[in-house]
């Protein structure tokens, strides 16, 4: 609210006063708002009028003439359309009324035919005034049709919509079996499909069994009763599929059917195992190691494919046997030739170390059906345990960050678990503390003694940072990591930046560039620049000298747009 405060003195001829009188001009904004959005109902008809009951749009404080109150269209109703009692023609897209003419009983819906199924339409508008901020809405209709028509095997219309089963990745055509009308007086449909289906797409042939159009919109009554319909599946994992559809006859014969045709896909098992990772499994001379996920695991495309379903069998070898054996975790007594990817993400699969340093295990991987081969490399070596390279976290200036696995990973060929691996705090932060927990503080920088907390908290995203001084940019932490009776250390920093870091990147410049044919020219950032409030990606290198980049990581890409253009 604005206002301009005015101050002056009355006289009256020669007579003056010295008071000094305030006159306050309060300026107040005027708000469009929505007193009224109410769903239209047909009951068994085809046409009504929208009035001041269903939809209304008015002004406060001040009340503006209904006639000054727009609404334009920005999507129009599918299965009907809008009119003006005092127009001649349809509204579309872009069209305009005023809610003068709801409340005169002027905007009518009328249905493209008579619609013998229930129908959910709407059409989505703008309503704008003068001197407001403009307001988007949604106006819905439903249809009701007749209790005569609702019965599928009585009355005047018979309707088949049955269910179509269709093989991953095959074609099938949709008989009339599956999708039809039967009336005394419609001699001829047009199918518009409204929402087309997301998993594959319509083909309609002609008489020579040629595609006539693909991926199509519509097709009629004639084509379907001639099998000349099909839906082809993209062959993908997908278990259902639909299409939404519109069925009109001619005008004279009257005849509209709004509904929803579904497709059942039957899986197939057409995709072989493929391995996830490609890690070398280091253990300990002479000693025993679980095998888990991180260190083999297959996946397999099919839905219906289960870890279960994934079956490793250890390959014979008669020239260059492995350096060890597998046996099962809760027996280790018991040397096995076959397990699954269930068995090694429950750890029940044990490798025992047992000759040279460096071997192979290979395997066959089977899912039932595909069978293909690989293997595991195997190095053994004294006890370590050693840290994964890390970024570190970034954290919000006086906010808190969750330390996540992916930041804070250990590498270590002892048999460990996630609990046995335990950190020892020796420098705490500076600028803030550790939490562990519900509320377990690990210093303030205040030297206290050591802390301790376990790969398994990290895991379990139990580990936390709070920045606590602000104005500062940059923190960290050392720490001791232990396993058994082998130690390694480490430091992991943090980040600390402004809320605008977490802004989107906002485009400034981007200006067409013309190049004549067969010549090259510079990309400068007169053309294209993208900026970030406060901070640039100047900052953000100058402030991490060392970067750990995954190839095709966002910001890697973005690092190599850059440097582009710095060069």
């Amino acid at each position: 609210m604005l206002f301009c405060l005015l101050q002056f003195k009355a006289s009256v001829g020669t007579i003056r006063t010295n008071t000094l009188y305030d006159f306050r001009l309060t300026f107040i904004k005027l708000e469009l708002y929505q007193s009224t959005n109410e769903e239209l109902v047909l009951n068994n008809t085809r046409e009504a009028f929208i009035s001041s009951q269903h939809l209304r749009f008015q002004t406060k404080p001040l009340t503006v003439s209904s006639d000054r109150i727009k609404y334009t269209i920005l999507r129009a109703p599918k299965y009907g359309i809008l009119h003006l009692s005092s127009g001649k023609h349809h509204l579309q897209i872009h069209s305009t009324f005023t809610q003068h003419h709801i409340d005169t009983d002027q905007l009518w819906y009328r249905l493209h035919r008579r619609a013998y199924s229930h129908i959910q339409d709407e059409f989505l508008f703008v309503v704008s005034a003068a001197e407001c901020d403009n307001i988007t809405g949604v106006m819905t209709i439903r249809h009701v049709p007749g209790s005569v028509t609702t019965d599928r095997t009585s009355g005047r219309v018979h309707t088949t919509l049955e269910r179509l089963q269709v093989m991953e990745g095959s074609r099938m055509v949709i008989p009339a079996t599956h999708l039809n009308f039967r009336t005394d007086s419609v001699t001829n449909l047009v199918f518009n499909i409204t929402h087309l289906p997301k998993h594959g797409i319509i083909e309609v042939i002609n008489e020579n069994l040629k595609i006539a159009r693909y991926n199509t919109t519509y097709f009629t009554l004639q084509e379907l009763n001639s099998d000349r319909v099909y839906y082809a599946h993209d062959d993908s994992e997908s278990r259902h599929d639909s299409f939404h559809f519109m069925a009109l006859s001619p005008e004279p014969e009257d005849f509209q059917y709004v509904g929803v045709f579904h497709i059942d896909i039957i899986l197939k098992n057409d995709n072989s195992p493929v391995r996830v990772n490609e890690n070398i499994f280091h253990i300990v001379h002479g000693g025993a190691r679980l095998i888990t996920a991180r260190d083999l695991s297959y996946t397999d495309a099919d839905l219906d494919t289960k870890p279960s379903d994934i079956i490793y069998k250890i390959r014979r070898y008669t020239e260059d046997p492995p350096n060890g054996g597998i046996f099962r975790a809760d027996n280790p007594a018991e040397q096995i030739t076959q397990f699954s990817q269930d068995d090694i993400n429950k750890n029940l699969v044990l490798f025992k170390h047992q000759g040279k340093e460096y071997g192979k295990i290979a395997f066959w991987i089977s899912d039932g059906v595909f069978d293909v081969n690989g293997n595991l490399e195997i190095q053994a070596s004294p006890p370590f345990i050693r840290m994964y390279p890390t970024n570190g976290s970034i954290v919000e200036n006086g906010k808190a960050v969750v330390i996540t696995a992916r930041d804070m990973q250990v590498d270590t060929n002892m048999n460990c678990l996630e609990e046995d691996i335990r950190y020892e705090v020796k420098l705490e932060p500076k600028h803030g503390c550790i939490e562990v927990g519900e509320g377990m503080g690990l210093g303030m920088g205040e030297g206290r003694g050591t802390y301790t907390f376990t790969q398994l908290d990290v895991a379990a995203g139990r580990l936390t940072y709070k920045h606590t001084h602000p104005g500062t940019h940059v923190d960290q932490f050392r720490f001791k990591v232990m396993c058994l009776e082998t130690w390694g250390e480490g430091t992991y920093p943090i980040k600390i930046y402004p809320s605008s870091y977490w802004e989107p990147l906002r485009v400034t410049t981007n200006r067409p560039l013309l190049v004549e044919e067969s010549t090259s020219v510079n990309i400068t950032k007169d053309v294209l620049e993208v900026t970030l409030l406060v901070i640039s990606l100047c900052t953000i290198i100058l402030n991490n000298p060392i970067l750990y980049l995954s190839p095709f990581s966002e910001i890697s890409i973005l690092l190599r747009i850059f440097l582009f253009f710095m060069i």
